[in-house]
């Protein structure tokens, strides 16, 4: 039977120890609900295809970047928007 040896753990590089950490959420964003894509998909009824084409076509606020592939909605920005729909 083969013999199983472990490999040595790789040092970190200088850029690598350098990496911004996660984002810090301004005071009044803290304050803020925010709404996930799919609270806006039950409030609109239409689908999150459609949302994201709204967003790049310019008809639809973009969403707030978090963490990783977490997105999030302003609940005031979404209502100001939800309004101006009205007008």
């Amino acid at each position: 039977m083969p013999r199983m040896t472990t490999r040595p753990k790789a040092h970190k590089s200088e850029s690598d120890k350098e990496k911004p950490g996660p984002l810090k959420i301004s005071k009044e964003l803290s304050s803020t609900r925010l709404l996930s894509i799919k609270e806006l998909q039950e409030d609109m009824a239409i689908s999150r295809f459609t949302i994201w084409r709204m967003i790049r076509e310019g008809k639809f606020p973009p969403p707030v970047h978090l963490s990783g592939k977490t997105r999030r909605w302003p609940a005031h920005v979404y209502e100001e928007w939800k309004n101006s729909l009205k007008v």
